[in-house]
Formats: C-alpha cells, structure tokens, sequence
C-alpha cells in the first residue's frame, strides 16, 4: 500500500476556467478517503489526474516517495472503478475476474486460485460461469471491483461506482467496500456526491467544490462545525439553513438582524456584516410571536418519521425538519425557533467565524 498526496494541482482545458485550481491533499497509506462534491465540483478530474488519465496543468501527483505526474497510467500500479461497469460482455464472470492476470501472463494455476479467493471475498462464487448480461446491476458493479482489486493496485479509485444502485443495495455494497478496503489495506479514493455514502465508507472525508479543497477531516467533524458556507449548504439533506445579515453587539450580547427575524449569536464584540447558518433539524416551530421571529409556510414534505417545512421570513427561505406529521398548511404564519447552541457564523466572505 501507498500513500497518495496532490501538490498544488491545477487542471484546466484550453483558456476556460481551471476544473481543479491548486488543489493540495494527502492520503495516508491504508487509508480510505471519501471525495464529497457536488456534480461539476472537479471530483473526477482529480481521479484521472492521480489516474494518470489527464496531466495535471501544473503541481504533481505524488505515489509512494514517487513523483508520478509525467508517468503512464500503467506505471502507476492504480486501479480504477468508473460508475459504468464496463465489463467484457462475452466473458463470464471467472473471465472478467481473470483478465488482468491473463494480460499479466500469470500461470493458469496461480490466476484461477485467486479469481476463486476474489469471487469468494465478494460474494461471487455462484456467479462465476454466469455472465453480465444476466446479473443484476449490484452483482455487475461487484464484479468491475473484483477486477480491480485482483490485480493488488498500490492505490484504488472509485469514481461513483454506487451512483446507480438503489437505496437498499447502495448502503449494502457501500458497507462490503468499506469492510473489503480494510481487509485489504488498499490506498482507497472514493469519490462521491452522496453524504451518507461517504460518511458510511470513511473516517476522513475531503470535501470539493468549485475545483478546490474546502475541507478535510472526520465526518462528524466536518457536520458540526463546516469551513466556510459551501461545506455547510452542501452535507446535509437538506444542507444548512444560511441567512445573511448584520451583527450588531450590545451589552455583553450580539444579535444578528436577518430581515425581520432577530437571532442572538454566540460571539462577543462583533459588528458588522454576518452570514449565520443553522441545520433544518434545529429549527422549530413555536406560536407566532415567539422565537426569533415569524415566518409563513410555502409547503411542506411529509416523510413519516419527520416533515420537512419549508418557510418564508420576509424573503428569507428557511427550512425545518420538525418530528413526525404536524398539522401545519401551506399559509399559515407560525414563529421561528432557533437552537442557539446550534448557530453557526460566517463572515460576509462566507468563512467560519470562532
């Protein structure tokens, strides 16, 4: 296994913006690092470039001790898992496994001994003389990782490789990644714009947006306590709740007027412009009058264990994620609750305040 790293690369096509612009990240051997961002954030670009798909514009791709940003994708010793499958359809199973050691020139012997070792890994053994035609899109996906991981790859790349399951076999397949890749030890990227993917498959999460690094660090780090407004909005369904407005500070207190609603912030002599965010599920519904103000319900989105209320505050759109099936119509003017150890503060840039 090999640790990975970026150092200040730069990917841009012709004179269009840079798709990635100085991005900086490292890897620990072993580690497995989930990519969040949203589509256009940069996500895959970054995966060809440590691929060695694209060539970076400037900065390098460091492998190991070794700086690999001019080299073949072949010397890399990298594997890489697209979202498309992209499996030898005449082959079976057994073949689509075998292949990279075939190519390899491995003995017959040794390659049919570890196809059987992968297939049995990942739940492959009664599939092997079937082929990919027949097999669910799950079943499909495990194969295009077995083939992957059969060639022992210093490094792992998995470019949405779940995007197309559904819910149920999404969160199956993304638990086995996650138990295979420490079996295995493997240097694993995985990249992905679904939060409770990435919270599920890693300890260390970086999150990319707009072609740069906002944030890393373990998701519950990165949930409680955001970088900027961009991470914020983005982890979260739906993402934080950011109101722009303007701080004012008298004795000993600072509140933040947003339109018409008044919100006590927990910051001590500020003043000025402010960005201030809080999540849905901190935010209730209290009798008009209280709160921190009084807002109208747009709509709202019924799921059973929880609703999500959307409100307006004066041209503020704020969202709620309040218990069960309340009783609340679109119409109906209602006052804003907000958690005030659960207030998060930005300045007017966007930057974590605290």
């Amino acid at each position: 296994m090999s640790a990975v790293a970026l150092r200040g690369v730069t990917k841009a096509f012709g004179s269009a913006a840079p798709i990635l612009n100085q991005v900086t990240l490292d890897v620990a051997a072993g580690e497995l690092l989930a990519l969040l961002g949203p589509s256009g954030s940069g996500k895959s670009t970054l995966l060809r470039c440590l691929a060695g798909l694209e060539q970076p514009t400037s900065g390098d791709v460091v492998i190991g001790d070794e700086v690999v940003t001019h080299r073949a994708p072949a010397a890399r010793h990298v594997a890489m898992v697209f979202q498309r499958q992209a499996l030898y359809p005449h082959l079976t199973v057994r073949g689509n496994l075998g292949f990279p050691l075939e190519v390899a020139g491995l003995p017959h012997a040794q390659m049919a001994r570890r196809v059987l070792t992968m297939a049995d890994r990942l739940g492959l053994d009664r599939l092997l003389d079937r082929r990919p035609g027949t097999l669910s899109v799950g079943e499909r996906q495990r194969v295009a990782l077995g083939r992957a991981l059969i060639r022992e790859p210093r490094v792992l790349l998995l470019d949405e490789p779940l995007a197309h399951l559904d819910g149920e076999s999404r969160a199956e397949l993304a638990h086995e990644i996650a138990r295979w890749q420490a079996e295995l030890g493997v240097t694993t990227v995985h990249v992905t714009q679904d939060l409770t993917e990435a919270f599920t498959l890693a300890r260390r999460i970086a999150v990319l947006e707009g072609g740069r690094i906002h944030q890393t660090g373990a998701p519950r780090e990165i949930y409680e306590a955001p970088a900027d407004v961009q991470v914020a909005r983005l982890l979260g369904r739906p993402g934080m709740n950011v109101l722009a407005g303007t701080a004012r500070h008298e004795k000993r207190t600072t509140e933040v007027e947003c339109g018409p609603l008044r919100v006590p912030v927990p910051l001590r002599e500020y003043d000025g412009r402010i960005q201030i965010g809080i999540r849905p599920e901190h935010v209730s519904i209290v009798p008009q009058g209280a709160g921190v103000g009084d807002a109208v319900v747009r709509l709202t989105e019924p799921s059973g264990a929880d609703t999500l209320v959307h409100l307006d505050a004066g041209g503020l759109r704020v969202t709620a994620r309040i218990p069960g099936l309340p009783p609340i119509a679109a119409g109906v003017i209602v006052g804003l609750g907000f958690d005030p150890a659960q207030i998060h503060c930005f300045d007017s840039s966007g930057i974590r305040l605290g």
